[in-house]
């Protein structure tokens, strides 16, 4: 029986599918398992949904989401993979293979929750490690100016394919079927789709957005096989194109050369390095005539189909192929390769994108080893391919997404920005020691992967900038000189205010994140007086984290956000992810931001002990810790800054800021200036009241710990009640070393700071009502 005829995309497709979809189960002999075999998904998915209500096995399903992915019917497909992802019998790739179906669907968060079920069992798969990346690729994208304007156009596309346009004189040369074979229609399945042919239509006018009647390019090409793209050398007389033929037991596509004479096809020769153990398909000619690149799957490559690429020598005749220089081919499939004033375009299902074939941009220049993927709108969660330029920022290029006439149509494009990496920003700073600025220090930017992208000298007071910095990426500061370790690098606003502490990773070594500019203006001066301080604050605690593999808990910047998103508080991550917030505003609810845009990334609350509280909501953009619930016993007051808070019924308060000289019960003037707070808060609010405790550390006797704090908490009493606030209003109580917050007990060996979190003064408020 002659080769089924697919169309030329769904040859390439199964080769494509074939490499990336990992199916582990038992062969079978049933008549849909023998056309999947082939490659004949059509046909075999016709088979088992015959089958399918009396054998609705794990095989069957995944099978059935196996041929509409190979289809490119994504919607169909996820329908079954999400059914095949709960059948214990298949292998865990099942996961993986609906991930990619979601990101296919724009489905990016429940394409995430399947990744991590799948890296959770294959964290080294490279596959998968790619589909991690694009999930955070794309949301940085969204960010970027979309550097294109996507257009229909008129007079081509229908409800049959049209893809793989090329420029020829005032027309465009595509693909897209032809008519039924009738003499031979007994010989194939009645489901089977026509063969892919080569069509003309002309420009209207100079109208590059609207055609003329299309028409067949060349009756000597009107065959029962699939042609392929093609391409033309500038006097128009010369052709290579692809057409599939017999293999090794299966269907290849090879490369042929076509003599043009005007403008008709006239002898047709195999190209030299044809071979049917591989296909060659995709033909790209430079404008010179001297570079043909094209796609194969022949041995030796990457993995799946591999771009490549002949020289033509002053004989006339094409070198060996080679492989394309630099990053542009990986183990996915890299297809659809144009060759254009020395950028190669190509796309590639291997480098991350937004799922099925991205199109990229490779510069010669640099050996193509910076990969550029072209973003949205030109690309998209569906296939897009077969770039060709009218002008240097026009031309054309072929897509199935959604809203078109067909499976595939012809789409206009038009540069209108820039194609930008990622978006940059810059940090000013300020590196100080003691609060003094350390002048003439040489300051080393490190990227990554600690390669060495740019260096400094802090000014005589210690500052300093460094720009084009991408956002996203974590930086190292080297300070190239002996600095103390207490040397610290604050990152500054626009004003000049320190708004933002870099991480110290070492002796002189820094890291940090960039934020967008605008970002650090909206930040909370961090050298603010402990007057302009309300008093009543309480910590916050919390951890982030993530389930996928890679580090990006650690040097993330927390954000308080209020309702309108401007920031008010800060915070950054340590090694474990754990983040404080030592005062805020007692709010009923919290909003946080992370600066890291990674929708893989959590948020909980912690107690002060590490022990974890409750999760937080996840929203877009934003994680919600509700600290009051509805059902809590809630007391409304003014502070001192007349500001509306809510707090717990006897919600304890510490107030680390009142302090007592040593061994000493009375008020100083910094107890004082505390208390005044206080004073003032119980002066606005005549509904509540102050139950005062004052506590030690362990040190010293447990009897004369307890008489102490005693006499301190019995002092701040006095003192207010002497600033004329009523005696019934006020309790003040000592507990000694009875209620240590940590396990700094008697005899047991405590830092400074350890000890330090148990002498404390806490303050709960009370309803009077």
């Amino acid at each position: 029986m002659p080769f089924h005829p697919v169309t030329f995309k769904r040859l390439l497709l199964s080769l494509v599918f074939w490499g990336s979809l990992t199916l582990t189960f038992a062969q079978s002999s049933t008549k849909g398992d023998r056309f999947y075999d082939q490659k004949s998904y059509k046909q075999a998915l016709n088979e088992y949904l015959k089958i399918l209500d009396k054998n609705p096995s794990a095989t069957t399903i995944h099978r059935i989401g196996a041929c509409y992915l190979a289809l490119k019917e994504y919607e169909n497909a996820e329908i079954y993979f999400e059914k095949a992802a709960g059948k214990a019998e298949l292998s865990n790739e099942k996961y993986l293979n609906y991930a990619s179906i979601l990101l296919n669907n724009n489905k990016l968060k429940e394409s995430r929750e399947q990744l991590q079920k799948y890296m959770a069992l294959n964290p080294n798969d490279e596959r998968a490690k790619v589909l991690a990346v694009s999930l955070v690729k794309i949301e940085e994208w969204s960010r970027v100016q979309k550097p294109f304007k996507v257009e229909t156009v008129e007079g081509i596309n229908t409800k049959a394919p049209e893809m793989c346009p090329q420029l020829f004189g005032k027309s465009l040369v595509f693909l897209s079927y032809s008519d039924l074979d009738w003499v031979n229609y007994d010989l194939f399945d009645p489901t089977r789709e026509p063969y892919l042919q080569l069509y003309r239509a002309k420009f209207q006018g100079e109208d590059y957005k609207a055609f003329e009647k299309t028409e067949n390019f060349s009756k000597k090409l009107y065959h029962d096989y699939d042609i392929g793209p093609a391409t033309f050398n500038k006097n128009r007389d010369t052709m290579y194109f692809c057409k599939s033929v017999k293999g090794r037991g299966y269907q290849v596509m090879q490369l042929f050369v076509a003599t043009l004479v005007n403008e008709k096809v006239d002898k047709i020769f195999p190209f030299e390095h044809n071979s049917t153990s591989y296909s060659f398909l995709h033909p790209s000619l430079s404008i010179d005539g001297k570079k043909l690149f094209f796609s194969s799957d022949k041995s030796g490559g990457k993995g799946g189909l591999d771009i490549y690429y002949c020289l033509k020598g002053k004989d006339g005749k094409w070198s060996a192929p080679k492989p394309a220089e630099g990053n542009i081919n990986t183990p996915g499939n890299e297809v659809f390769p144009n060759y254009y004033r020395d950028k190669l375009y190509f796309s590639s299902d291997g480098h991350p994108g937004y799922g099925g074939l991205d199109v990229y941009m490779a510069l010669e220049d640099d050996k193509f080893s910076n990969i550029i993927n072209l973003r949205e709108p030109l690309n998209s969660h569906k296939d897009d391919f077969g770039p060709v330029f009218l002008t240097d920022d026009e031309g054309y290029f072929s897509s199935n997404r959604s809203g078109g006439k067909g499976a595939d149509d012809i789409y206009y494009f038009r540069q209108i920005a820039a194609i930008e990496d990622l978006p940059e920003s810059s940090i000013t700073g300020v590196f100080e020691y003691a609060r003094l600025g350390l002048a003439n220090t040489t300051l080393v930017l490190m990227d990554e992967e600690n390669n060495e992208i740019g260096r400094t000298r802090t000014n005589k007071d210690g500052t300093f900038e460094f720009r084009n910095l991408k956002l996203s990426y974590e930086y190292t500061i080297k300070a190239l000189e002996d600095v103390d370790s207490d040397a610290q690098i604050f990152i500054t606003n626009s004003k000049g205010q320190k708004v933002a502490t870099m991480l110290v990773r070492n002796m002189g070594t820094y890291a940090f994140r960039p934020l967008p500019r605008e970002e650090y203006d909206k930040m909370k001066p961090l050298d603010v007086e402990e007057d302009e301080l309300t008093f009543l604050t309480i910590p916050v605690h919390g951890q982030v984290y993530r389930t996928l593999p890679g580090d990006y808990s650690k040097m993330t910047e927390v954000y308080v956000v209020n309702e309108d998103g401007s920031i008010v508080a800060r915070a950054v991550t340590d090694e474990n992810g754990k983040f404080s917030f030592k005062k805020l505003a007692p709010n009923e609810e919290y909003l946080f931001k992370l600066s890291v845009n990674d929708g893989d990334l959590n948020i909980i609350i912690l107690d002060e002990n590490g022990k974890l509280e409750e999760s937080t909501s996840k929203e877009p953009g934003v994680f919600r810790y509700t600290r009051l619930s509805v059902d809590a016993a809630v007391i409304t007051l003014l502070n001192e800054e007349d500001v509306v808070i809510k707090i717990r019924e006897n919600e304890n308060f510490i107030i680390s800021s009142i302090y007592y000289d040593y061994d000493k019960s009375h008020i100083n003037a910094d107890a004082a200036k505390e208390l005044d707070k206080l004073v003032m808060i119980l002066n606005k609010n005549s509904h509540i009241g102050i139950i005062l405790s004052s506590h030690t550390d362990s040190r010293a006797s447990d009897s004369y710990n307890m008489e102490l704090s005693q006499k301190r908490a019995k002092s701040a009493v006095e003192y207010m009640i002497s600033k004329g606030i009523s005696t019934n209003r006020l309790t003040g109580k000592g507990f000694g070393e009875t209620q240590l917050v940590n396990h700094c007990a008697n005899d047991v060996e405590c830092s400074e700071e350890e000890h330090a979190k148990n002498r404390r003064t806490e303050i709960q408020v009370i309803s009077l009502n």
